[in-house]
């Protein structure tokens, strides 16, 4: 009979409060008209505002009031400015994917939004001051990962490499990039995923024209094995694979001629390890607070460890000599071989 009467309780509490919000805001509506001229008074929206202020110490998230789009539309300019800063107040620390979004869709649709000017912004509006602390710190640092990824998702710097040979944003963007990677070691893995968003669909003479030559991009690479930096491990990987080539940027990430054997050789793993011994470390303690996962270059590793081994099918087609087939089973199991050599050297060396 209690828990009956407790559920009843609760179901009606919600009710109760739903109305008298109702009624407050009713009698905020009134009181916000003069008597002469029936106009809104800018102090009413100024209470509002203080009440999604106390509402957000109170509930955390502010309950969002759909009709703020209207007093943005007020004739009244007042009106229309307590709006906008309610609006602001609203969405604070609420909606920040939904604010990229936004970003990602107004760039990719009006072409008039110069992207250098665009670049430069992000910096001057997320500026890091001398005063900020803490979260102030942290929310500006990811509010520029957030904007560089709608930058990415766009896809406005791939038409404009693509049209404009001599263009070189994709070098701006890239430098711009990494050097947030370095500020913070949070930012490493989701600097390198944008990065990522945007090389993977840009067409490989632009990719090596021109991100390999972005300013910052050798020095990080060069670091990463001492400063112990899987993402930048993953960034040389991925990047080698999509132009196919060696290149000296990789530094010691890299073997130079690159080959899977060299990559798992003893002297090379031992380079590396203190770069898989950092995922490791991080995941274990980020394991007793939240659900870990597993690092983007694992996967990448793991397939050029144990490459896909394609079945052999006997050729039914005349005349094929057995030299030929005792040839190709050769071959085979060298490939076995290397391929058992590499993974004992990655297991002595880094587990």
């Amino acid at each position: 009979m209690g828990s009956k009467k407790r559920s009843s309780d609760s179901a009606v509490k919600p009710m109760e409060r739903k109305k008298k919000r109702k009624a407050l805001d009713k009698e905020k509506h009134c009181s916000s008209l003069d008597d002469d001229n029936g106009e809104f008074k800018p102090k009413v929206v100024e209470l509002e505002v203080k009440e999604v202020v106390e509402s957000r110490s109170v509930n955390s998230l502010p309950e969002f009031r759909i009709g703020v789009f209207k007093d943005l539309g007020s004739a009244d300019v007042s009106v229309r400015e307590a709006a906008a800063e309610r609006l602001g107040m609203e969405l604070q620390e609420c909606a920040r994917q939904g604010f990229a979004l936004g970003l990602t869709l107004l760039v990719g649709t009006v072409p008039d939004i110069a992207l250098s000017s665009l670049l430069k912004l992000i910096v001057d509006l997320l500026e890091v001051s001398s005063s900020m602390k803490g979260q102030e710190i942290k929310d500006c640092l990811l509010g520029r990962v957030f904007a560089y990824g709608s930058l990415a998702r766009s896809g406005r710097l791939i038409q404009e490499s693509v049209s404009d040979e001599s263009s070189e944003l994709i070098k701006e963007f890239t430098s711009s990039v990494i050097s947030l990677a370095t500020k913070k070691r949070y930012l490493q893995d989701p600097a390198v995923v944008v990065v990522l968003q945007l090389v993977e669909k840009l067409p490989i003479e632009v990719v090596l024209k021109q991100v390999p030559e972005a300013p910052g991009l050798q020095e990080w690479f060069e670091g990463a094995t001492e400063a112990g930096n899987p993402d930048a491990l993953l960034l040389a990987l991925k990047l080698r694979e999509k132009i196919s080539a060696d290149n000296q940027i990789f530094g010691k990430l890299l073997p130079h001629p690159y080959s899977p054997g060299l990559m798992f050789s003893a002297d090379h793993l031992s380079s590396l390890s203190n770069c898989l011994m950092v995922i490791s470390i991080v995941r274990f303690v980020e394991s007793t607070f939240s659900q870990p996962r597993v690092h983007g270059v694992w996967p990448v590793l793991v397939n050029i460890l144990l490459p896909d081994i394609v079945p052999e099918h006997a050729d039914s087609a005349a005349g094929l000599s057995s030299t030929k087939k005792h040839k190709k089973n050769r071959k085979s199991s060298s490939h076995d071989e290397d391929i058992q050599k590499n993974l004992q050297s990655f297991w002595e060396i880094i587990y």
